[in-house]
């Protein structure tokens, strides 16, 4: 899962789990027996959207350490000779076009 696509379904499951819990007060104060189903959705969509948002912010906190290092590597003048750029030399670039 990328990303962007992590973030937005975190988002997606905890405004999931905020509806529900709202349908569950509603039931409850009507003494209805889903109650308890709408309770659990809460909270099963609060810790995905938890567990999600949690693996968004690591995957953004190790992008912006190796920025960082980057950034201190060539202000440093270390060699920036240990990056291999990978290329494909099968593939001709007139084909993607």
């Amino acid at each position: 899962m990328t990303k962007k696509s992590t973030f937005v379904c975190a988002i997606l499951f905890i405004s999931q789990a905020i509806s529900c819990l709202a349908a569950f007060f509603y039931l409850v104060s009507q003494r209805k027996s889903a109650a308890k189903v709408f309770l659990a959705l809460s909270f099963g969509g609060g810790v995905t959207g938890g567990i999600l948002l949690r693996k968004y912010r690591r995957k953004v906190k190790e992008e912006k350490k190796l920025i960082k290092d980057y950034i201190e590597m060539t202000k440093n003048g270390e060699d920036k000779g240990d990056v291999e750029i990978l290329t494909d030399d099968e593939v001709d670039e007139s084909e993607f076009a």
